[in-house]
């Protein structure tokens, strides 16, 4: 016995026609696959912009290194540059001094190279002083702009370093590093009557 289904096909169509008309949904025919809407990705929210104080604090997270503070030397100072001195939070020079005065250049060199403080101003000069005397003048002269970069108003390393430029027979150089003791800490500091004795005697040795 065979059953035609077409009949029961038709009225079960006509059926869901209906039912899809009055709620709105879609009809899949009998025998098809159901189609499946793939939900659309959500729109990513964006981010809140940061307001702009915020912005501003973020910048000045990054705090600047601060500059290395430069040695002040008192330009009043009568004190000669051989004479036993320790800088505040300095390095002692007791015993460079000593061997200095005492015309051990090398050794005092050794012992100033022993301290480890090329950053010190003083020690710097001193360096340029004991190695003027061995007659290393353009070395003695580095050591003395190393120190003066340091302490721009240290008056016994401008005195040396006029005293250097004699050596070099740059007297109108010599001259102009005199006037600027002469600015620092006038005509009565013992840097600028050490310095006018030697330009005197340069003077006096050559006739001028």
């Amino acid at each position: 016995m065979t059953i035609n289904l077409k009949p029961l096909y038709g009225h079960a169509m006509a059926i869901a026609v209906a039912v899809a008309f009055t709620t709105g949904t879609s009809v899949t025919p009998i025998g098809s696959s159901p189609a499946f809407a793939l939900p659309e990705d959500e729109p990513k929210k964006a981010a809140p912009a940061k307001p702009a104080s915020e912005k501003k604090k973020t910048k000045k997270r990054t705090k600047a290194k601060p500059k290395k503070k430069k040695q002040n030397f008192n330009s009043n100072s009568d004190r000669s540059s051989l004479e036993p001195y320790t800088a505040p939070n300095g390095p002692d020079l007791t015993l460079a001094n000593a061997q200095i005065k005492a015309g051990e250049y090398r050794a005092a060199i050794v012992t100033l190279n022993g301290l480890r403080r090329l950053d010190d101003a003083n020690v710097l000069n001193l360096l340029g002083f004991s190695h003027r005397k061995l007659g290393l003048v353009d070395v003695g002269m580095r050591y003395y702009y190393a120190a003066l970069e340091r302490a721009p108003q240290h008056t016994g390393v401008h005195e040396y370093l006029g005293e250097a430029y004699l050596q070099k027979d740059n007297l109108a150089k010599a001259e102009t590093i005199l006037k600027k003791i002469d600015r620092l800490c006038g005509t009565g500091c013992k840097a600028y009557r050490q310095l006018a004795k030697h330009i005197d005697a340069y003077k006096l040795k050559r006739a001028l």
